[in-house]
């Protein structure tokens, strides 16, 4: 909607701005402002990417917590703690929102186990979060492999007009691309906030 209304004050991308960023999903957004793929992709590429989310993980077998009080590596050790409790199950950092704030995400046990744990540590609160998936962790691997074969397929591909921040610890999407391929990584990455850039 921003980039409609700079459009209509006759702002050009391409001359104009040197970065575009957006976080989580806001990353289509800003790729999409920036050239990558078409608005109309970008639309049908969220739509696959959500519906791939909500498929990789059963309702009610995942979770997400935020971590107040906690930087991202002691949050990274509870969570790994939490999760090795119970073989199978996984629990890792997913957003570093702020200093201080990390968001947690995994199977629904090992989350609360973690959560649990924040508060031994000395995290200051720790809140489960009304999601409908446990986002950016190893759970979303299904749909990380959706999202290649959609990528794949997008018709208007190419090389964005200004540089992309990720908000990702990985890049997920084509950041700064020298050809006009779209991808997606081998498995979900957590998002890392301004530290990321």
């Amino acid at each position: 909607a921003a980039f409609s209304v700079l459009k209509d004050k006759d702002f050009d991308l391409a001359s104009g701005a040197a970065y575009v960023a957006g976080h989580s999903l806001g990353e289509y957004s800003a790729l999409a402002a920036a050239g990558t793929f078409s608005i109309g992709d970008a639309a049908r590429l969220l739509r696959t990417r959500g519906s791939a989310m909500q498929a990789a993980v059963g309702v009610g077998e995942g979770a997400m917590a935020a971590l107040l009080g906690l930087d991202w590596d002691t949050a990274a050790l509870v969570a790994a703690e939490a999760a090795a409790m119970v073989p199978g199950e996984i629990c890792t950092p997913a957003n570093d929102n702020v200093d201080g704030q990390v968001v947690i995400s995994g199977t629904k046990a090992a989350v609360e186990r973690a959560a649990a744990l924040a508060k031994e540590r000395g995290a200051k609160r720790a809140i489960m979060l009304s999601v409908s998936a446990p986002f950016h962790c190893a759970l979303m691997q299904p749909a990380a492999e959706t999202m290649n074969e959609a990528l794949a397929q997008a018709t208007h591909c190419t090389r964005p007009w200004c540089r992309s921040l990720p908000t990702s610890r990985r890049s997920r999407l084509p950041i700064e691309t020298k050809s006009a391929s779209c991808w997606w990584p081998k498995s979900p990455a957590p998002c890392g906030g301004a530290k990321a850039c």
